[in-house]
């Protein structure tokens, strides 16, 4: 909503991002991460604050996860996220896992600010070629956090490995 304030509270907490994709077809619909206290996202609709912010690295890496990018591409294929939709999105309660969850992402988050710290500018049209060029190991390593990530999602969710791929074949897919 444009014409009133944000709350003040989502300035004030740690809260959850989405980049607005230009083009609908990309493999990766959701793309989320952990935006700090004293930020807020030009559109309101682009953001989630977590009721427990403890967990906020946990949703940011949740919806990153290979998992919830099939779920969303199946309800939604707009360039804006839209929260009501991923306020649909059944997240099992397991504080354990969560934890684990959140820790990988917390490495995640350490490593692409080190990558990026080292670019010349974040607006490189083949960032990810740039990176993975001048930087194979700690790419590999934030590929490796990736897929540990979807892993430990997809036990969160009990989701048996035959039908893992099912949700990476979705989550691949650029167009439907």
């Amino acid at each position: 909503m444009f014409d009133r304030p944000p709350h003040t509270d989502a300035i004030e907490s740690e809260k959850v991002v989405f980049q607005e994709l230009r083009y609908m077809t990309h493999r990766q619909r959701l793309v989320a991460a952990v935006s700090g206290r004293g930020t807020h996202p030009v559109s309101t609709a682009a953001l989630f604050l977590p009721n427990d912010p403890r967990y906020v690295h946990f949703f940011a890496a949740l919806f990153n996860s290979a998992l919830a990018n099939a779920w969303y591409k199946l309800r939604d294929l707009n360039r804006a996220i839209k929260i009501s939709y991923l306020r649909q999105l059944p997240v099992p309660c397991d504080a354990r896992k969560w934890q684990r969850i959140d820790r990988v992402a917390r490495r995640c988050a350490r490593l692409r600010a080190f990558l990026h710290g080292r670019l010349e500018s974040c607006t490189l049209r083949d960032e990810h070629e740039t990176l993975v060029e001048r930087f194979p190991k700690w790419m590999e390593r934030l590929g490796k956090y990736q897929e540990q990530i979807d892993v430990e999602v997809f036990e969160l969710y009990k989701i048996s490995k035959a039908r893992r791929s099912v949700a990476r074949r979705v989550g691949a897919a650029r167009v439907f």
